[in-house]
Order: C-alpha cells, then structure tokens, then sequence
C-alpha cells in the first residue's frame, strides 16, 4: 500500500484504478468473512453436538463401571456380602442354553454302615506344680456361704483349697 502523501502525487486514473483495486479486495474479504462465519458457526454446532455426546458416554462409562464393581463385590465379596440366591434361583443359575440334553440327576443310594467304637479313657492330668498333700495330716473344713439369700439357687460347682499352716507347739 502507499502512503498519504503518495496520493496527492498519482493522477485521475491511477486513483480509480487504485479505489477499484481496493474495492475489489473489500469484497474478497467480505466473501471470505462470510464463507468463515458460516465454518465456524457449523464447527461451533458440532462442538456442542460433541461436547453432548462426551457427556453422555461418560455418564454411561460411570454407571457400567459402578455396576461392575457391584458385581465384583457380590461374587468376590466378603461371605458376609455375598449374594445368596433364592431357593428357585438356584436350579437356573449357571445353565447357559447350548441346545443339548440335560444330564441326568444322580440318585441318592442309602446304605446303612456299622461300626465298633471304642472310647479311650484319658488319664486325669495331674498338675506338675506340688504334690499334694499327704493324708495322714489333720484336716479342717471350712465352707464359705454367701452372704445374699440363695432359696432357690442352684449349687453349680465348688473349689477345693488345701493349705499347709505350721502352728509352733511351745513345750
């Protein structure tokens, strides 16, 4: 492009020739706005389009995998967690159609088995700490009763203590 001052030099002609030039390019521009405004509204519909379709598959790969983690913790689960059928589930569970006969139940054949058993009496274990106490030795019972009233209490045990005192005779 020229200069204004470069105008005031150029004659009659060559500022037509120069005006029709530059009119000639205003409506190329104006041809390419236009082509480019109608790209980039048709871009800007896609986008949205796109943007739609994005949200909607991630709401669906969301879901699928809180499914699949269900289904994990129902099969892999604690026994607690597991899933445990219906009683009428169970003969469907397992079956996949593939167009062959049923094998047949197995029958239940009862036989009647005997035995001879014979019980080994244990040895009552003797504790390895001291030897008790000889049975010549003076023995004195004393037999401790609660203080509560027990009518109607039932005795369900009792504990044995013996112990040895040393009563000094002074002679």
């Amino acid at each position: 492009m020229t200069s204004p001052l470069k105008y005031d030099s150029l004659s009659y002609e060559e500022l037509i020739e120069l005006g029709q030039s530059q009119q000639s390019e205003i409506q190329s521009l104006q041809s390419d706005y236009q082509s480019l405004s109608g790209q980039y509204e048709l871009m800007l519909s896609s986008n949205q389009s796109l943007q739609a379709a994005n949200q909607n598959l991630e709401f669906k790969v969301t879901a699928l995998t809180h499914e699949l983690s269900k289904l994990k913790k129902l099969i892999f689960g604690s026994r607690s967690e597991r899933f445990i059928p219906a009683e009428d589930n169970t003969a469907r569970q397992g079956v996949l159609d593939l167009g062959i006969d049923p094998i047949a139940e197995p029958t239940a054949v009862s036989q009647q088995i005997t035995y001879n058993r014979t019980a080994v009496t244990a040895k009552p274990i003797i504790h390895p700490g001291r030897s008790p106490l000889p049975e010549h030795l003076h023995r004195e019972v004393i037999v401790i009763e609660p203080a509560e009233d027990t009518t109607g209490a039932v005795k369900i045990g009792e504990e044995v203590t013996e112990v040895l005192e040393l009563q000094e005779q002074n002679n």
